[in-house]
């Protein structure tokens, strides 16, 4: 690869990495509730941990029954792909409303850039297949859509800044930054994966050439 695409691909791969998009899902959490209304901020840590229940369920069982679509592997959705698609998406969706006419199509149509960058340099570094990237990024769609129908629902409010809650949010961006490299977390997924193979919880344990033979 050029020696120029790849320092670039890097940098733009690090945009969808956990270390800083949880941190950033913190800061977002706090300018909705004090820009909007604390129920929005509830719905919008709901939705991302909905999101990284879903995408960490579908890890584990990608790597226990080794799924491939068109002989193009399908054990691990990009995490990248989906986190950036949910946090840089509801940003935009956010900031989008502040804006008409041609800044807010442009805004949005830098969000999808950014989100569609992230996800091609997976496939390009050799991290994810395209439809491990595909389904991240359709994951991360459904996320911001279902944001988006809860903030319609609520009107805003006066706002009521906890000292509690920024603690806590400084305290989850250390925790994410600290454990939010995709080397540690994949590991760990792949040995659920093999134990719940090996126990039969998914997908059964693998067949022996002999048995294959008999069926």
């Amino acid at each position: 690869m050029d020696t120029i695409l790849l320092p670039l691909l890097q940098a733009v791969t690090l945009l969808g990495n956990s270390a800083l998009l949880l941190p950033l899902s913190g800061l977002f959490a706090i300018l909705l509730w004090r820009r909007h209304s604390l129920p929005a901020a509830v719905a919008w840590v709901g939705v991302l941990m909905v999101c990284a229940g879903v995408l960490v369920v579908l890890k584990v069982a990608g790597h226990a029954c080794d799924f491939h679509v068109f002989d193009a592997r399908l054990t691990s959705p990009s995490g990248h792909a989906a986190l950036s698609a949910t946090v840089y998406g509801a940003v935009g969706l956010v900031a989008a409303r502040r804006f008409d006419g041609w800044r807010r199509r442009a805004l949005l149509l830098a969000v999808v850039g950014v989100v569609g960058a992230v996800g091609l340099s997976r496939v390009v570094l050799g991290m994810h297949s395209m439809p491990e990237v595909l389904v991240g990024l359709a994951l991360g769609a459904m996320a911001v859509a279902v944001f988006a129908q809860s903030l319609s629902r609520f009107a805003p409010s006066q706002p009521n800044l906890n000292p509690l809650l920024i603690a806590m949010v400084v305290l989850a961006g250390i925790v994410g930054t600290t454990l939010g490299d995709q080397s540690m977390v994949e590991p760990v997924l792949q040995k659920i994966a093999a134990l719940a193979q090996q126990e039969a919880v998914l997908c059964g344990a693998p067949p022996t050439l002999t048995g294959a033979l008999m069926r």
